[in-house]
């Protein structure tokens, strides 16, 4: 289930977010999942190491998109 089902307004946002800040705001979430859980790391260590390397270069590359998609995720109810 996506954040479209639950929280109203959320689905026209990420409807006019472009590629980048959808893509941030998926890192975000999926980080947040796998931070919050050493087995999901241990399971998927090679998954976790690309979406901390993919975390570090949208942050340093695209920090405004970044931002964007991190605005998009407190406008989610998960």
């Amino acid at each position: 289930m996506s954040a479209a089902d639950y929280a109203p307004g959320f689905e026209a946002l990420a409807a006019c977010a472009d590629p980048l800040t959808l893509y941030a705001a998926f890192l975000g979430d999926t980080l947040t999942r796998y931070r919050a859980t050493r087995t999901l790391r241990d399971a998927h260590a090679d998954l976790w190491k690309l979406l901390e390397t993919e975390e570090r270069r949208v942050r340093a590359t695209h920090p405004s998109d970044w931002a964007a998609g991190a605005s998009l995720l407190r406008h989610a109810t998960w």
